[in-house]
């Protein structure tokens, strides 16, 4: 795909922002990254996508597998899309899910499924990188509503390792 990888300290840094300008950056891909600053991901005149662990907008922001598990559902989304002001929000490019692989702990279960996930979105980004090249891939605009989730409390988190264990 002839993709040029550069690390740097933050991505909401000056060397970050001075990386793209100097490497004359078409596009930035974000990956398991926190919040990335309006000043960076514009930059890239065909601006920044992200790979998202969650089917949005039901599961915008993280973690993932864990609320998935909360709603007691079976599946784990992924979403590929384009970075906006909002978090998770941008156009969807791609999505897809895979099956949570379901253990006894939540350790056990998120190191059985999170390799299924991170694997389907990566063959789902190289798919809209390769489309993207061609010159045209169809972009949907996200629905409205959806939740933002955000950290677990020790109530969710005793909630999904009960289910786990009643589950097995």
């Amino acid at each position: 795909l002839d993709v040029r990888v550069t690390s740097v300290p933050t991505l909401n840094g000056e060397e970050a922002r001075d990386a793209l300008r100097r490497l004359g950056a078409d596009m930035a891909v974000s990956l398991d990254n926190a919040l990335i600053e309006e000043a960076t991901f514009v930059l890239p005149p065909h601006g920044t996508i992200n790979v998202h662990h969650g089917a949005v907008p039901q599961y915008r922001g993280g973690p993932p597998v864990f609320w998935e598990l909360a709603d007691g559902l079976e599946r784990v989304g992924f979403t590929v899309h384009r970075i906006d002001s909002g978090i998770d929000t941008g156009p969807v490019l791609a999505e897809g899910e895979v099956p949570i692989v379901l253990r006894r702990s939540l350790r056990a279960t998120l190191a059985a499924t999170i390799p299924w996930l991170h694997e389907a979105s990566l063959d789902a980004l190289e798919q809209v990188l390769q489309a993207l090249a061609r010159g045209g891939l169809e972009e949907r605009p996200q629905q409205a509503g959806g939740r933002l989730r955000t950290t677990p409390t020790l109530r969710d988190y005793l909630g999904v390792r009960r289910r786990l264990r009643e589950g097995s």
